[in-house]
């Protein structure tokens, strides 16, 4: 069984709107009903969300069958780690696909990062690496380093998949790092300490945009409008 989880409990201060990021309008819907309109086209109806900013608007737009809602209620000072430590917690044992609430993305890369059930997989883009942006850096295969400072091959596009039988080393890591860091820390705490290989999956000519600045907002309504 694979489950889903969108960490939408952040809001968009960057873009100037007063709306969490999840619900701003791409193409005609909010970004959180593309997303599951993609899940759902590749058979992932076991959906949580992670709220906390506005979260019962987010419960509003997101309110279909198999899809639950964890709350976040300290999203104001914490970081995406948290967000996600307390979903998997909620979440039966299997593979999560992971979400970004402010990633818009052609449906078939959720089939491509979730192709290997029994490793942790990672969609990355290696036609840009953005200042701001989470990198990679990939040694025989294997990634070595997920930050923002790395001299990357590309960045993480925030989407991704944990095997299950990664879930219970990610759980710590992400109950150990700082309350502030993103999701991407604790993968990266976590490689050290075990022999699983964590794999970069390129998404080759696919769509995906996650939207931090006006301008990324921009282009995902010019790719997907």
């Amino acid at each position: 069984m694979v489950y889903a989880l969108i960490l939408a409990a952040g809001f968009g201060s960057r873009l100037g709107h007063d709306v969490p990021k999840a619900l701003i309008e791409v193409a005609g819907k909010p970004i959180i009903a593309h997303q599951l309109d993609n899940l759902a086209r590749h058979g992932v109806t076991d959906v949580w969300v992670v709220t906390g900013f506005q979260a019962d608007a987010v419960r509003a737009a997101a309110d279909r069958p198999g899809v639950r809602f964890v709350d976040n209620p300290r999203y104001m000072d914490t970081n995406t780690s948290k967000s996600m430590l307390l979903g998997l917690e909620q979440i039966p044992e299997g593979g999560v696909l992971t979400l970004n609430g402010d990633v818009v993305f052609d449906d078939a890369v959720v089939p491509l990062v979730a192709s290997d059930p029994e490793t942790t997989s990672l969609a990355v883009d290696p036609r840009v690496c953005g200042e701001e942006e989470v990198k990679y850096h990939v040694v025989e295969g294997r990634l070595q380093a997920l930050n923002k400072q790395v001299h990357g091959e590309g960045e993480a596009v925030g989407i991704n998949f944990v095997a299950a039988r990664d879930r219970a080393l990610y759980l710590r890591a992400l109950a150990y790092v700082e309350a502030g860091a993103y999701f991407e820390r604790a993968i990266e705490h976590m490689l050290p300490f075990t022999d699983n290989p964590v794999r970069c999956v390129p998404i080759g000519d696919l769509r995906a945009v996650e939207i931090d600045f006006p301008e990324d907002l921009e282009q995902a309504r010019e790719l997907f409008g």
